[in-house]
Order: C-alpha cells, then sequence, then structure tokens
C-alpha cells in the first residue's frame, strides 16, 4: 500500500496558498498543511515528515528559506523533502543547492504543475 504524501506550503499570501494547495490536490492524494508564518512552519515540521516543500523567501516573521536550513540540516528527524523555494524579490544563486527547485514570482500554473508532480512522484529518503 502507497503511503500519503504530505505537503507544506509556506507562504504569507493566502491567495499563493489557496492555488499550490488546489494544483497538489490535482497531482493525487497528499496530505497539505499551510502555514502564513516561520512559527507555523516549524510547528507544522515538529509534528511531520514531508515530501513536499514550499518555501516562500520572505515572510513576517523572517526568511522562509530557514525552514529549508533547518530541515537540511537534520534529515534524520525532518526527512528529505523536495523543497521549492519562491520569491519575487530576489534572484536564486543557484550554485548554493539549496532547493532541488526555485520559482519565480509570479508564476505560470502551467509551468508549475509538472515541477509539482515531478516532485510528489520522486521518491523521498524518510527518517520515518
Amino acid at each position: 500500500m502507497c503511503k500519503i504524501k504530505k505537503a507544506l506550503i509556506l507562504d504569507d499570501e493566502s491567495a499563493i496558498r489557496f492555488v499550490l494547495h488546489k494544483l497538489i490536490e490535482r497531482v493525487g492524494p497528499c496530505e497539505i498543511y499551510e502555514a502564513a508564518t516561520l512559527k507555523e512552519a516549524f510547528s507544522l515540521c515538529e509534528i511531520h515528515v514531508f515530501d513536499l516543500v514550499f518555501l516562500d523567501h520572505h515572510i513576517p516573521d523572517g526568511v522562509g528559506w530557514e525552514v529549508a536550513d533547518k530541515i537540511r540540516k537534520n534529515p534524520e528527524k525532518y526527512g528529505k523533502p523536495n523543497i521549492i523555494g519562491m520569491s519575487g524579490s530576489i534572484i536564486y544563486d543557484p550554485e548554493s543547492k539549496f532547493f532541488e527547485t526555485f520559482i519565480e514570482k509570479p508564476f505560470s500554473i502551467k509551468d508549475l504543475m509538472p515541477t509539482i508532480s515531478k516532485a510528489l512522484s520522486t521518491p523521498s529518503d524518510k527518517a520515518n
């Protein structure tokens, strides 16, 4: 039996979270969690091991990419999810290897679907 995938969306814009939530649902069965702040995202990471994580850069209580840093530093606890970074205000340096994928905002829904499908179909190496 296949394990249901889990996804986390961290973005302070509710419209972005809504769109990403709907796109993830199109791909297949997935438990989807949303956070508007770093505090919420960190709390969710303490409870769940995610397969897919969307992280916005600019969040009211800090930099959303701190979540990726926390996950990457402790894969035994947080697993090894596919992490997608997002920003409309900075240019991401691909040399840093912080994410599997980086998406500039505004993004095209048509272009994002293959990224989500690939991220959820790729087996992630889980601790749990």
